[in-house]
């Protein structure tokens, strides 16, 4: 009688380590996927705690005659659950994970509405790490992002809150770099940078609208033997870096100036052989108007949009003139040389420059079509050495504000010239 015996057969080394290998890929792509879920869900917790914070102000609010709480003792004063001020995302970290926006503290919710008639961007409270009170600095806990309440009743998740945006060059490690500043209402300072090339980045220009920043980038790029300074353009964040415009030979100077048309939509330029407009979504070029001499040193878009204004080289001497927005009709303005630095007031009906030579300067007012001249500061030497090089005009266009360069180097405090 023959016995038959059924053999059993293991796995070999190569089909484990193939579906060890399957499962780890597959806890690659579904633990990232698990780690946003998670955070979804502490998002979604965070912000209904932030939601009841609000409530819970807008109802003492309300009940205190229409003023704010204080910070000082703000939670206490609401008698809030302690479990809705513990962020989901900052854990065991902080008692309190919120703070409160120190500027509404005790204030009328009139007051409020007054100097801010837009309430949805009044910030109640927000992420943070409170060091007395209900104040504190704010905390990117969620994705680099935070949480915050705002006026308004709503809460949302936002990149920074409050402030101002400065955009500024920082020299580090033998390159210029473009960096963002922004300032919390916390009174916190968020640095950004923006560039990081081999080149040197500089004299970043923002959009009207904030959206975009245009920049030279001069230098020899690696890989070139040659020397340049291109107009480049980029997103607020620094992402989408792009080429707009550039010399078209190397034997040409780069690009010396540039302004965003009031719309946004165009870029004037200058440069050592001409006067350019291109559009700033893909750097084409609308017109040109070629400038003999040594080129374009400054220029402004005019508020309406209308014109143009530069200074221009010739003869080795900086002269003001003005062309139309289609670079057609140029026009002198001032050909007394050297007058620079041409500035128009908000309203396009006046301009500022300086007028400098042999220790004597002259700060000089016209109407935007060159008639009607005025000095409305005249500084003999030695004082008229300094040179002003930057204008600013007041809100109601009635005072000038202006730099002082002197020829020693350094900057000393900025004087008004009125009119």
């Amino acid at each position: 009688m023959r016995c038959w015996r059924r053999e059993v057969r293991g796995f070999t080394l190569i089909e484990l380590l193939v579906v060890v290998g399957i499962i780890a890929v597959l806890a690659a792509i579904l633990f990232p996927v698990f780690a946003k879920a998670r955070e979804k869900a502490r998002q979604a917790s965070c912000m209904t705690n932030q939601r009841q914070l609000v409530a819970a102000v807008l109802a003492y609010t309300q009940d205190n005659d229409e003023t704010l709480p204080e910070a000082a003792a703000l939670w206490g004063d609401l008698n809030i659950d302690p479990k809705v001020l513990t962020c989901p995302s900052a854990g065991q970290r902080y008692r309190v994970g919120y703070v409160y926006n120190s500027q509404l503290d005790s204030k009328a919710l009139g007051e409020v509405e007054r100097d801010t008639p837009d309430i949805t961007t009044v910030v109640v409270s927000a992420d943070g790490r409170p060091t007395g009170g209900a104040a504190g600095a704010f905390d990117r806990r969620h994705g680099g992002k935070l949480i915050a309440s705002f006026l308004d009743g709503h809460v949302a998740l936002a990149d920074t809150l409050g402030g101002e945006a400065v955009i500024f060059c920082r020299l580090q490690s033998g390159n210029l770099d473009i960096w963002k500043a922004t300032i919390g209402l916390d009174g916190a300072v968020d640095e950004q940078q923006l560039t990081d090339s081999p080149v040197w980045d500089s004299f970043p220009v923002p959009s009207h609208d904030g959206k975009r920043i245009a920049f030279l980038r001069e230098g020899t790029p690696t890989g070139s033997l040659l020397w340049a300074r291109d107009l480049w353009v980029m997103n607020a964040d620094g992402g989408n870096q792009r080429l707009l415009a550039h010399a078209p030979s190397a034997a040409q100077m780069g690009i010396n100036t540039f302004d965003w048309s009031p719309d946004d939509q165009y870029i004037a330029l200058g440069s050592t052989w001409d006067l350019r407009v291109v559009r700033a979504a893909d750097g084409s070029i609308v017109a040109t108007l070629p400038i003999t001499g040594n080129g374009v040193d400054g220029l402004q878009w005019s508020p309406d949009g209308r014109y143009v204004l530069l200074t221009y080289v010739t003869g080795g001497w900086q002269r003001v003139a003005r062309v139309n927005a289609d670079l057609t009709g140029f026009t002198m303005l001032d050909g007394t040389t050297p007058t620079m630095n041409p500035t128009y007031n908000r309203a396009a009906t006046r301009i500022v420059y300086d007028y400098s030579q042999w220790g004597w300067s002259q700060i000089r007012t016209m109407d935007g079509d060159g008639a009607n001249k005025t000095t409305i500061h005249d500084e003999p030497p030695p004082g008229g050495s300094n040179v002003k090089n930057t204008f600013a005009w007041s809100p109601d266009n009635t005072r000038i504000l202006y730099n002082r360069y002197p020829n020693a180097g350094g900057l000393v405090p900025t004087a008004l010239g009125s009119r």
